[in-house]
């Protein structure tokens, strides 16, 4: 039998009765309507690879459907199905890396197990694209990801972040310059260490 999903991932949960869980979660049918893109971008973030978000983001909502009956009302709907795509994406990774490992081995041993995967080094660039984001300052971070990643309109940004179109501009400019500074030194530096 395989594990329960999880609950909640949140530091506060929120509580909740009984009667206000159905209203929280919802009609499933609606899922994919109300939640699809955001679970969509939180993995593209992730993996950078809009087929495998595509398919862990139904994987998500399945999981979810078949374990609906476990929602306690801890957290909103969507912390919760965040909380079941971080699972997916962990499996999505694992089993990268384990194509990767058996790639290695038939290679030493002159057979080819699997075929070469193109998609594991663009794996790898995302992750460190994600890791160069993270080291951003979080202004800067925040106007990046929610221009390039989430696709907000400037104009919605300034609404949210409470700056002008220029303060935007400049933050966009500052963010570009460091991540590509730290891609450079990260991954086109050609020392394989320095990727990770």
């Amino acid at each position: 039998m395989p594990p329960a999903e999880p609950l909640c991932d949140r530091d506060r949960p929120l509580k909740a009765d009984e009667s206000t869980i159905v209203g929280q979660l919802g009609d499933p049918e609606t899922w994919v309507d109300r939640y699809g893109d955001m679970l969509f971008r939180f993995a593209m973030l992730r993996i950078g690879d809009a087929d495998a978000a595509e398919d862990l983001v139904q994987e998500t909502l399945l999981a979810a459907w078949q374990s609906r009956a476990r929602y306690s009302g801890d957290c909103m709907p969507p912390t919760w199905l965040v909380a079941i795509l971080k699972r997916r994406i962990a499996d999505y990774f694992r089993k990268q890396g384990r194509r990767s490992t058996l790639n290695r081995s038939a290679a030493a041993s002159g057979k080819t197990a699997v075929p070469p995967q193109p998609e594991v080094e663009q794996v790898e660039f995302w992750s460190v694209v994600r890791s160069c984001t993270g080291d951003l300052p979080d202004h800067l971070a925040r106007a990046f990801r929610l221009r390039t990643f989430a696709d907000e309109s400037p104009e919605d940004i300034c609404g949210s972040e409470g700056i002008s179109r220029k303060n935007l501009s400049v933050r966009l400019h500052r963010a570009r310059q460091l991540l590509r500074r730290c891609l450079e030194i990260r991954w086109f530096g050609g020392d394989e260490a320095k990727r990770l």
